[in-house]
């Protein structure tokens, strides 16, 4: 399986839903795990036992040279996502 689509046919075979009941599973679950993550402070994690962990961090402001111009240009701090991946997924790979 490599694609959306493959995975939703795969799960509707399993489960006996139909693809589109599946699609509106997935859809729903997609938007509750932005919804989530939105809502995490910086240095909170929102773990998906078996699947993925998501971590909120600062990242602090930093020079970045433009490679076409040669200009320092600052980039403000921010904050950004880490997707970590559970060792019951990585394990699948090794």
């Amino acid at each position: 399986m490599s694609n959306l689509h493959e995975i939703v046919k795969a799960t509707a075979e399993t489960t006996g839903l139909s693809q589109a009941k599946v699609r509106e599973v997935y859809d729903a679950l997609t938007a509750n795990i932005q919804e989530a993550v939105k809502g995490l402070a910086a240095g909170d994690t929102l773990r998906l036992p078996n699947l993925v962990n998501f971590k909120v961090v600062d990242v602090s402001e930093r020079d970045h040279r433009n490679p076409r111009t040669g200009e320092t240009v600052t980039k403000p701090a921010h904050k950004k996502v880490k997707a970590v991946v559970t060792s019951t997924i990585r394990s699948v790979v090794a």
